[in-house]
């Protein structure tokens, strides 16, 4: 009966919004599988159920409780690989071997609890794809192409010039992120502020009642700012900062405050506010050190010394 009631009502939220079962289970099962699930002959596996109902606009957290073991020892191991990331993206130039070392464990346990799993896949290459190799970052137009490659693994027919077509999952969604921080790194500017607006559109139109809303909105924001800065449209870029602090803190999600710190203080500099943007500076110093993102503190060094000639102390 669980399974009954979950597959009609995917049924009946997929008619509402006149979407086939090809659509909506394009890259993640057959439309064979998806249609005996709606029908209350097959069970899915969480990670695909939560996909689709992300796509349909539906919240996931409810059913939590359908992980069989297997399932729950493959999500773990999932947020242990993107924590090891997170460490790696921290960790000082000291630090990163021994970092590596343990982004690489919890990579290959993951690969080997899903190995033709591939939302396992997905993730893997997405992640590889922003932290790039042990020698460094990856060329951007190389990390565009694992990206792409990435949501094309489970939105097959992706276009980045029509985002706005596709139906997405957080992870996707977080994907379509990732491509707009990279283009800023080619100086495709233009372009990624398409891909910011574009995907900002998505979240707002179908994600606002779903938990992952919370992390997604003020990541969007950030990355939205950053563009504006980098194209030179400093009052813009600073405006958009604050709405992206603002909106980490109606979600009470803190993640992208040192960001957008960092953008209001670039923004102060280059409109002449230099006392403004040297105290910001220091806030962004001083949160770097927090939450001990050592591998960012250089590169913020460096900017400070050559926007405001000031050398930040530890």
């Amino acid at each position: 009966m669980q399974e009954l009631r979950l597959g009609e009502m995917i049924r009946r939220r997929r008619e509402e919004l006149n979407i086939s079962q090809e659509t909506l289970c394009e890259g993640i099962c057959s439309r064979g599988t998806l249609s005996r699930f709606e029908n209350g002959h097959q069970a899915l596996s969480y990670r695909r159920t939560s996909v689709i109902l992300q796509r349909l606009g539906l919240p996931d957290s409810w059913f939590f409780a359908r992980l069989s073991g297997g399932e729950l020892a493959l999500r773990n191991a999932e947020v242990d690989f993107r924590n090891a990331g997170v460490a790696l993206a921290r960790a000082s130039k000291a630090e990163r071997p021994l970092a590596w070392a343990r982004f690489r464990e919890k990579l290959t346990a993951l690969e080997a609890l899903g190995p033709d799993d591939p939302l396992i896949r997905q993730c893997s290459l997405s992640v590889r794809a922003v932290l790039g190799g042990e020698d460094g970052a990856y060329p951007f137009e190389e990390r565009i192409r694992m990206l792409l490659e990435a949501i094309r693994i489970t939105v097959p027919r992706f276009d980045l010039e029509h985002i706005g077509r596709g139906l997405y999952s957080a992870e996707e969604l977080r994907i379509v992120m990732h491509l707009a921080e990279m283009h800023i790194g080619t100086g495709q500017y233009d372009e990624a502020l398409r891909i910011c607006r574009e995907g900002t559109e998505y979240l707002e139109a179908n994600f606002k009642s779903l938990p992952q809303y919370l992390f997604l909105k003020p990541s969007f924001t950030a990355t939205h700012a950053n563009t504006l800065a980098w194209m030179g449209r400093y009052q813009e870029g600073l405006e958009m900062a604050e709405e992206g602090i603002l909106a980490g803190l109606d979600t009470r999600r803190h993640h992208a405050l040192t960001t957008c710190l960092w953008i209001k203080a670039y923004c102060h500099g280059h409109l002449g506010h230099r006392e403004e943007s040297a105290r910001l500076y220091r806030q962004t110093h001083s949160l770097l050190l927090a939450t001990r993102e050592m591998g960012r503190i250089p590169i913020l060094k460096e900017q400070v010394w050559e926007l405001l000639g000031i050398e930040l102390e530890e």
